[in-house]
């Protein structure tokens, strides 16, 4: 497990590389309103992605253990590809005729219809490739979709900064998103070609979707989570404030690169094969335990980066998101917490309660962006957020642990979040105390990071333990 989320984690890194690249250009060859409208499509393709997917790479995982031969599983990994691009196909239809039909009527402009269509086509390139990269991990092919995955995010930075340098502009970037998945998706299709064959059983594209469409809800709530705030930005503020947000999302969000979604990835599929074992509780609480070691280790080198990355690399005018990056990272880290903890949930086929769950959360955080951001702003954006993250969270464990008893110990949990506040407080006891520059407190508290982190390493040797005393290869 280990050695897969680490696969994982080294892909996730390279595409934030190429993406610390990418930002940092965007944000100094954009205008900060037009930061702010590029910001607003990446919210419009996350959430376009979910209602193309609907659920169906987590209902292929589910189905596929469950197929009972090699060629039922090809045929399954076929019916659902042509289900997902036929309904991909209509809704670009859609997309086109509407966007068509009100830039002739004169409600929107050219170039924002042709933006919206350039979007639509990105977020479906995207869904295809994910699908066919859920092949890659049910078949725990790491490798191979980390190398997709890096050569990807690679042909999106190129093209974007060509794009924009040749003063195509936010178009330019979304069609640069678009040309970097449809080559992934290609490509996948051509790696995957031994894992999947050309049918469509509607019987099984029903399987599929019955256990994977209930979440669609719950994921469009988490969209709620995730975007609804700029929104909220945009109505009581300026598209300047939601391109400082943004970009304070950006900084918060290595921590989900790092370690949330390399985790997310492996334990889609994993968490089905680890239920067939004996010594499965044991297991599942290794792994929230190195979740929580590994996300707190990674929280406190994003904290410590914060200030120099906002001093080298962001203009002036995005400095004022920075006091609230670390209310966001905690929230990934909150956020994240609900991968681990919804064991009962996914494996005992109760997906239906996540929407209730999802929403109410989603409930709270569009009441809390109403009452706190056009009093406080950025800070009411975040706060609202964490608080609306850690809803969601409890209800997924308290109903997941209902369903499905796992004795997690709560003890080292405690040692790794008390080592993490050590860390957080020497780290702003170094910035307050020591008058150096900002390269000799970033050396100061990577130092001081480091020596905790290292004792959070030994959680971390405690999870792989237990996972090796089951029997299990970590």
């Amino acid at each position: 497990m280990l050695k897969a989320n680490t696969a994982y984690a080294l892909g996730s890194v390279a595409n934030s590389a190429a993406l610390l690249v990418l930002v940092p250009f965007l944000v100094n060859q954009f205008t900060a309103r037009e930061y702010g409208e590029w910001a607003l499509f990446e919210a419009a393709i996350v959430l376009l992605n979910m209602l193309l997917l609907a659920g169906a790479d987590v209902g292929l995982m589910r189905e596929y253990f469950g197929a009972a031969d090699d060629a039922q599983r090809r045929r399954l990994a076929g019916s659902v590809l042509v289900a997902a691009s036929s309904w991909g196909a209509a809704l670009l239809l859609v997309v086109a005729a509407a966007s068509y039909l009100l830039s002739a009527a004169g409600v929107v402009s050219s170039a924002l219809a042709q933006a919206c269509v350039l979007a639509f086509l990105a977020a479906w390139a995207e869904a295809l490739f994910g699908l066919l990269s859920s092949l890659f991990r049910i078949r725990e092919q790491a490798e191979r979709y980390v190398l997709l995955a890096g050569a990807r995010m690679s042909m999106f930075l190129v093209f974007a900064v060509l794009a924009v340098r040749w003063g195509a502009g936010v178009p330019g970037a979304l069609a640069a998103r678009f040309l970097a998945a449809g080559c992934g998706a290609v490509a996948a299709l051509a790696w995957t070609r031994a894992a999947w064959r050309m049918a469509f059983d509607r019987t099984l594209v029903r399987r599929v979707l019955d256990y994977g469409l209930p979440l669609l809800p719950a994921n469009l709530a988490g969209y709620v989570l995730l975007a609804s705030d700029r929104y909220f930005l945009t109505r009581f503020g300026t598209l300047e404030a939601v391109a400082c947000y943004a970009f304070a999302y950006k900084v918060a969000a290595v921590v989900e690169a790092i370690v949330t979604r390399p985790f997310g990835l492996d334990w889609a599929p994993r968490r089905f094969r680890i239920a067939q074992e004996v010594d499965a509780p044991a297991r599942y609480d290794a792994a929230l335990l190195l979740y929580v070691s590994a996300g707190c280790a990674c929280a406190l080198v994003v904290f410590a980066l914060t200030p120099a990355v906002y001093a080298w690399i962001a203009p002036r005018e995005y400095r004022a998101g920075q006091a609230v990056v670390p209310v966001l990272i905690v929230s990934y880290l909150v956020a994240g917490l609900a991968v681990p903890l919804n064991v009962g949930i996914m494996l005992k086929d109760h997906t239906r309660w996540l929407p209730k769950i999802q929403w109410s959360a989603a409930g709270l955080c569009l009441l809390l962006n109403l009452t706190l951001i056009p009093t406080f702003g950025l800070w009411g954006a975040a706060w609202a957020t964490l608080i609306a993250y850690a809803a969601s969270t409890l209800g997924i464990a308290w109903l997941s642990l209902h369903l499905y008893r796992v004795g997690y110990a709560l003890g080292p949990l405690a040692r790794v979040l008390s080592w993490t506040v050590v860390g957080v407080l020497g780290a702003i006891a170094i910035d307050r105390c020591l008058p150096l520059g900002v390269a000799g407190l970033l050396a100061c508290k990577l130092a001081w990071v480091g020596v905790v982190s290292g004792v959070l390493m030994r959680a971390i040797q405690r999870a792989n333990a237990v996972l090796r005393d089951s029997g299990a290869s970590a």
